[in-house]
């Protein structure tokens, strides 16, 4: 079997964003919210500290969707084999997100084991919406 037109090009492309996206991750999980900052009151600050921990969510969210195009796993495949790659996807997911929490410990921030769980429930939910996706195309 021949290898598509471009797919090495494609490949290089997307490989290319994710390994951006992935400096770009480990910067923005790696700071915390400015201490300089005045809040109203207590509420606004605790909202503040919310919201900014919701935003692990949407990060590993998109960068699971990037590993998904890297590894071209949204295709036909047999359950099992599907399964396997999205493990695979997850896991990967997952190292970037211990390796954020592992240069907390350097940088000014804490790590925090919620953290990890927020950082999981992003790629878990779109490696779901994948899968519900892709087996609606296959029936």
């Amino acid at each position: 079997m021949k290898p598509q037109k471009g797919l090495k090009a494609n490949l290089f492309f997307w490989g290319i964003l994710l390994l951006c996206y992935g400096v770009l991750l480990i910067f923005v999980t790696s700071t915390s919210l400015p201490s300089h900052i005045h809040y109203p009151s207590e509420t606004c600050k605790v909202i503040a500290k919310t919201i900014f921990k919701l935003t692990h969510i949407p990060l590993f969210a998109i960068l699971t969707l990037l590993l998904v195009k890297v590894f071209n796993a949204k295709t036909n495949f047999v359950t099992h084999r599907l399964l396997k790659y999205y493990s695979l996807i997850f896991g990967i997911s997952m190292f970037f997100a211990v390796l954020t929490e592992a240069l907390q410990f350097i940088g000014p921030r804490n790590a925090n084991i919620f953290d990890l769980f927020l950082d999981g429930l992003g790629s878990f939910i779109v490696l779901i919406i994948i899968y519900l996706r892709s087996s609606e195309d296959r029936v």
